[in-house]
């Protein structure tokens, strides 16, 4: 099962790249539409105020949690497991409302898969722990993305050696093997060395990222045209609607397979599709007063906005709605038409952007191949 899930997100993507010769019409700068707002400038709020901006702050939860197992490290009690447990938690959130945004330097350089991988190789994860390897940083920098990043701390966090357990059992377990707490320690200085590098990569400087984003067709190399850019911006929020409903929530309903699901050790599962749908919420509708793609679609069909508005809440309404842990409830019948309702709303949200967003911002354009649920 290794690195199915990131395999899919892999074919996502690529199943989402907008076709070269789509129709630009009224997007760029001339042709009448000197009212409208800029779509570079749009673009540069994106790239800055959000997408850098979200990168920055998972560094800093990072570290938060890099700091939580220092002291876990130290001293194992179900306390330090507890905060332990909550900064990672916290790490979670960042990350999991980014994934709107699975282009640039968190695919090309494969940050993704490093830090994100699931399922991860339970069985691995085991053979690491019990070989003669020294676990450190530089040991970590090399292993599997189902070896290390988020859901292996996850289940060396949450579980005592795989099954439910409270934090007391937790710090048992810790507690058996020094070996534990060493592979805890050069998980995360990997992880936020990962993270450092997105956040380098996005900043002003060598790289600079968002300056390449909010560039296009204003000399940027990435992005040779405006079209390219905002065909970027657009395919992230389509990718990670088709991603929570056709995957992320159906996969494992429809097999029953409690496997695939998502931040099962700590049942932070529903927390995690919800953060996914915000994603989409701060890429189409900004973060503290930013532009963002409802301002483009203002200018040309503004009941598309409220179209979108409550398709992402009710969305959120319905993921909600489903109680957690979800690899229990996916297993309960009573919850079969809940999950269903989810994964529906969810399907409407991207059938929202996909049938009324796309044509505004592509108008003329196919619209994008995405299979159905």
């Amino acid at each position: 099962m290794k690195g199915i899930i990131t395999d899919i997100k892999a074919g996502i993507r690529l199943l989402m790249i907008i076709p070269a010769l789509l129709s630009w019409a009224f997007l760029s700068c001339g042709g009448g539409s000197e009212d409208r707002v800029p779509t570079n400038d749009v673009l540069n709020d994106i790239a800055h105020l959000v997408i850098l901006d979200t990168y920055e702050q998972l560094l800093a939860r990072g570290q938060d949690l890099g700091a939580a197992i220092d002291v876990l490290s130290a001293d194992i009690t179900a306390g330090n497991v507890e905060n332990a447990r909550e900064a990672w938690r916290a790490a979670r959130e960042p990350w999991e409302s980014s994934e709107g945004f699975l282009y640039g330097p968190v695919d090309t350089e494969g940050i993704d898969p490093s830090i994100d991988s699931w399922p991860v190789d339970t069985a691995g994860i085991e053979a690491v722990i019990s070989s003669g390897d020294e676990i450190n940083p530089e040991y970590a920098a090399l292993l599997d993305g189902t070896l290390k990043g988020y859901h292996t701390m996850e289940y060396l966090l949450f579980t005592a050696g795989g099954g439910p357990a409270t934090a007391e059992e937790s710090a048992q377990y810790l507690a058996s093997d020094p070996r534990l707490v060493d592979y805890l320690r050069a998980m995360i200085i990997d992880f936020n060395a990962q993270v450092g590098k997105l956040v380098v990569f996005w900043s002003p400087g060598e790289s600079n990222y968002a300056g390449e984003l909010s560039g296009a067709g204003e000399g940027s190399t990435v992005y040779p045209t405006l079209k390219a850019g905002l065909a970027e911006v657009v395919n992230g929020i389509l990718g990670i609607a088709h991603e929570v409903g056709n995957e992320k929530l159906n996969v494992p309903f429809s097999d029953q397979d409690p496997v695939f699901v998502e931040s099962r050790f700590s049942s932070n599962s529903i927390t995690d599709f919800t953060n996914n749908i915000l994603s989409i919420d701060k890429i189409y509708f900004g973060r503290n007063g930013s532009l963002a793609l409802d301002d483009v679609v203002e200018d040309i069909d503004a009941p598309v906005n409220d179209h979108v508005r409550a398709a992402i809440d009710e969305a959120i309404i319905a993921i909600n709605e489903i109680p957690e842990p979800f690899n229990e409830s996916l297993l309960d019948p009573a919850q079969a038409g809940v999950i269903r309702n989810a994964i529906d709303k969810v399907v409407a949200l991207r059938l929202v952007l996909e049938n009324e967003v796309y044509p505004i911002m592509f108008p003329g354009g196919n619209k994008p191949p995405v299979d159905e649920t």
